[in-house]
């Protein structure tokens, strides 16, 4: 089901062959962030630079995953009640509906904040708390935040799901987010084929994502998952680039998307 991998790696790649590779693997990447450079390990001192210094002592990293546009009232104000909840404890938190820069035009910017987040969490052992919607309108941007989340190895903590007796559409995402926490990895083939996925593109020179702009099944949901996937690992590995690929459907000019965000990124790439 997800026969997706548009990477180029250059090297051979290192896929998990046998039930304890597989586990071996899942461990490291649902634990914690192994940086790598150029295909190899990144070193403690290396990855002591690249992360932030921030007193651990004092801050709890957590990235809450919500829905942020098309929500209720009462979802708004469920999520806002458990943001403030984690503040009052002491908790370093982004939410990204406050935290972000909605007013950003393309979404670039909103990605890189979410991504950079993430990022710093994963290198001090931070997680991701999750509100997920299984109704409604299906939330793209929590299936690309489901995505950077598993490839930079953050803890999962499910909170909750909006919708759960009432879901409508695809629900890949929630069904990856299920298994993840019952971290029973040998028994689950979608996990398998994911991280197999994450290992390929962490092996990778060039990731090319193709996107139709509508999110009606799981394949088109898997393309919002993978795009996490490849920003987490080219977090770790800037060497890595993105390239946008086939495009269904048309991108609205004056509206932001993750079109928009893949082809910034790109450009971005070219110049540096």
């Amino acid at each position: 089901m997800l026969d997706y991998k548009k990477s180029d790696p250059s090297r051979s790649t290192r896929k998990p062959q046998s039930e304890g590779d597989y586990i071996a693997f899942a461990k490291k990447n649902l634990g914690r962030v192994e940086l790598r450079l150029g295909g190899h390990f990144v070193s403690p001192k290396e990855r002591h630079l690249r992360c932030r210094m921030w007193d651990m002592e004092k801050e709890n990293l957590v990235y809450l995953i919500s829905p942020v546009r098309q929500v209720t009232t009462e979802q708004a104000e469920t999520i806002a009640g458990y943001a403030e909840s984690l503040k009052r404890n002491g908790v370093r938190l982004f939410n990204p509906v406050v935290d972000a820069p909605q007013q950003d035009e393309t979404g670039y910017n909103i990605v890189m904040a979410e991504r950079e987040f993430m990022y710093q969490a994963a290198c001090h052992g931070g997680r991701v708390d999750i509100l997920w919607n299984a109704g409604g309108t299906p939330s793209e941007g929590s299936r690309v935040d489901l995505g950077m989340a598993i490839a930079l190895g953050l803890e999962f903590n499910l909170v909750g799901v909006f919708n759960e007796d009432l879901p409508t559409g695809t629900q890949l995402g929630l069904q990856i987010i299920k298994e993840i926490s019952d971290r029973n990895i040998s028994r689950s083939p979608l996990l398998r084929e994911i991280f197999t996925t994450l290992d390929d593109l962490t092996w990778s020179n060039k990731i090319t994502i193709d996107w139709d702009m509508e999110m009606l099944t799981s394949e088109q949901e898997w393309q919002r998952i993978y795009l996490g996937l490849a920003l987490g690992c080219i977090a770790q590995n800037p060497n890595i680039n993105i390239k946008m690929g086939k495009l269904a459907g048309e991108d609205p000019i004056n509206k932001k998307s993750y079109v928009k965000v893949i082809k910034e990124i790109e450009k971005r790439q070219r110049v540096e």
